[in-house]
């Protein structure tokens, strides 16, 4: 669709939280004098990447947008025409650069050939009083888990405590998931502070204290097996990893409560789309190729072939967590080592290694091929 320099352009947007990661597209209204309606993509919605635009007026719209929301105002003017397409971009950078700003609940832009207005909406009407209160929390809540990082802790070590605080200080929002309407649920807000969220609000939040440790990371979002969903990438050592906090939450399974897990703790991108894809109107992000960092393999967890004396030796070094993740290579070795463990009750085997009791718990992740063994 093509714009008119002399004509006047209104362009109102919803902001589409990832809630319960099967929302559908919003909707956004452009009214010319052709009175054309279209859809319109947000930062987290579906959407092709058909149009380029200029990465430095991508940037420059970004840094108006946080110092004005930064300052809890609701209107902004820019000089010149801005598109869509811009500005969908610039909120995504947004997403990246400021999670903590999370009252942003949709905006419209009245734009011609010469000036840019935008209005913001407020999520759920919060004054200015509300959110300024608000943000301190969230200082707060992030300034308690960087506190108990010892400083001798590396990039990857860093990492590992923040997820797991996460998902320990964290409850999945169901009823936020089931919802049709954006909620402080989807926010880094509703995840560090009130400790409820959705895949939205783990997501924001981990980029949010990432930022704030120096971290280079970033937050992405795409559809899932399970419906629409939000994650992460993080740079350790020199490589990009992803990362999904959500879903190494048990309780985001609606079925599993138990001790949290490290099945998408810094995987590549094979593993990580085997569970989903990536919304192609996110730009910039980066390949991730190496497993260096993985838990698995930093934990010598990682098999190649199946053995259950070396399972058992490493349940063994367990200690009194009496927890252990496995990952396998491939779906090969993953069947094998299902076949023996619980077919052929080689599961037992690792009684040479432990004192087992009358029960031994176990999950198996199909997808991911991870099996998680407690006793």
């Amino acid at each position: 669709m093509k714009y008119f320099a002399a004509l006047l352009t209104v362009t109102a947007v919803c902001l589409s939280s990832f809630l319960s990661c099967g929302r559908v597209v919003p909707k956004a209204e452009v009214r010319n004098t052709h009175s054309v309606q279209q859809e319109m993509n947000d930062a987290g919605s579906e959407g092709e990447a058909d149009t380029e635009t200029d990465p430095e007026t991508v940037a420059y719209i970004c840094g108006r947008l946080i110092d004005t929301l930064g300052s809890y105002d609701t209107k902004l003017t820019i000089s010149g025409h801005v598109s869509k397409e811009e500005m969908a971009d610039a909120v995504r950078m947004m997403k990246d650069k400021a999670p903590d700003i999370f009252w942003m609940n949709g905006y419209t832009i009245t734009t011609d050939s010469t000036m840019t207005q935008i209005e913001f909406r407020v999520l759920n009407g919060y004054t200015v009083d509300d959110l300024s209160y608000m943000h301190t929390l969230l200082e707060e809540a992030a300034d308690e888990i960087i506190s108990q990082i010892p400083d001798y802790y590396d990039d990857y070590e860093k990492i590992l405590y923040v997820h797991d605080q996460i998902i320990e200080k964290t409850e999945y929002d169901t009823s936020g998931a089931a919802a049709d309407r954006n909620g402080i649920w989807g926010t880094s807000y509703g995840c560090l502070v009130n400790g409820k969220a959705v895949c939205q609000g783990y997501a924001e939040a981990f980029t949010y204290v990432m930022n704030r440790l120096g971290i280079e990371n970033g937050f992405c979002c795409g559809d899932s097996y399970r419906g629409r969903h939000a994650w992460n990438y993080v740079k350790v050592d020199g490589e990009y990893y992803w990362i999904d906090v959500t879903w190494d939450d048990p309780e985001s399974d609606f079925s599993e409560e138990g001790e949290l897990r490290h099945t998408y703790f810094l995987i590549n991108d094979e593993m990580l789309l085997r569970t989903r894809s990536l919304d192609p109107v996110q730009k910039g992000l980066p390949e991730c190729t190496s497993l260096k960092d993985n838990y698995f393999q930093r934990n010598g967890a990682y098999f190649s072939s199946y053995s259950s004396a070396s399972m058992g030796r490493l349940l063994a070094s367990s200690g009194s967590g009496r927890t252990q993740e496995y990952m396998f290579s491939d779906e090969k070795v993953y069947k094998e080592a299902v076949k023996g463990l619980f077919e052929e009750d080689e599961i037992w085997e690792l009684g040479d290694y432990v004192e087992l009791g009358e029960e031994i718990c176990y999950s198996q992740d199909d997808m991911m091929y991870v099996i998680k063994i407690g006793y």
